[in-house]
């Protein structure tokens, strides 16, 4: 039951700040300036991609071709008219990867399309460096090390027991679709606004049908006290139990203490609930009961957790059992 009412602090999936990107250049110019602008860590210079013509293969059988941070790679759809992604850009992708002939991942068993914020590549070697190497369109194939992946990239402890020095990770990749940083923020701050739009007349639905006459608080909650209790209110720092139901708008109950009659007990300002219910049941005090409805920006957002879909809409009814 904690789990449900612990708040996510990161984002989910690959959680990356937003970079700003400057505006696309020509190809040409692109060529000359992205690397010398966003590429040299360390005084080790990445490259631009360089494209495995007919001729390089005739002089040099290998299937990979290397670049001079030693990145190995084989070009097999190319199309150098299309952008590079900046650092900052989302990218969609295809993308699976091997070690040896077992497939490790495929982005094919995600729910939705892959996609990820452009990294500035900070080593060589690096799936950020393959990723920053490739246009919208291409299809590549990349060799990585794979010690180097699960602890640079993955940031894992440990790297998996069935890896060792000296692996490589086979990556096929095709890079779908870019969106420029610029662009992708319009393009979520309208789908937040139209999110947001319709979810107040949602709510406002949710109450008419359910007959609660809610007061919207500063903090974007709406809560009705049933039962006013006259014990110590609710504060910032209060160590605070609860009985709760927590239902969606649809009223399928999501989690609950009521079947157990486990306590739930949290500290506010410890960042172990979400912010809108920290926010609804500040100024209520011990022994109250009432019903708090957190809009998704006061929940988990755009995130999954657990039951919850993204974007969820959130009503507890809560009763206070004890104020410290």
């Amino acid at each position: 039951m904690r789990q449900i009412g612990k708040h996510l602090i990161g984002i989910t999936c690959i959680s990356l700040a937003v970079v700003a990107c400057k505006p696309k250049q020509a190809e040409n110019q692109q060529q000359s300036s992205t690397t010398a602008d966003t590429n040299e860590v360390e005084n080790i210079q990445i490259p631009t991609r360089q494209n495995l013509t007919e001729e390089d293969s005739i002089e040099n059988t290998a299937y990979y071709k290397v670049l001079e941070t030693g990145l190995k790679y084989h070009m097999h759809e190319y199309y150098p008219n299309r952008p590079y992604p900046n650092p900052g850009d989302v990218i969609y992708l295809k993308m699976e990867y091997f070690l040896g002939d077992s497939l490790l991942f495929s982005s094919t068993e995600l729910p939705d399309t892959m996609k990820m914020r452009m990294q500035k590549p900070e080593l060589p070697g690096t799936i950020d460096e393959a990723l920053f190497q490739m246009h919208e369109r291409d299809s590549a194939e990349f060799l990585l090390d794979a010690v180097k992946f699960y602890r640079h990239t993955r940031q894992l402890a440990e790297t998996p027991h069935f890896i060792f020095p000296g692996d490589s990770l086979r990556f096929h990749i095709r890079m779908m679709k870019i969106i420029p940083a610029e662009r992708w923020e319009i393009m979520q701050n309208a789908k937040l606004h139209e999110k947001r739009q319709l979810e107040a007349s949602e709510i406002k639905r949710y109450m008419l049908k359910h007959e609660i006459n809610a007061t919207k608080l500063s903090s974007g909650v709406y809560r009705e006290i049933t039962h006013q209790g006259s014990g110590p209110a609710v504060n910032e720092n209060s160590q605070v139990s609860i009985h709760y139901e927590g239902k969606f708008l649809d009223d399928k109950v999501f989690s609950t203490t009521l079947n157990s009659q486990e306590v739930f007990t949290f500290k506010l300002g410890n960042q172990e609930v979400i912010p809108g219910l920290e926010h609804g049941l500040t100024g209520m005090t011990q022994g109250s009961t009432g019903v708090i409805i957190i809009p998704f920006d006061l929940a988990y957002g755009e995130e999954q957790k657990g039951p919850v879909p993204p974007w969820s809409t959130l009503v507890f009814s809560v009763q206070i059992l004890s104020v410290q």
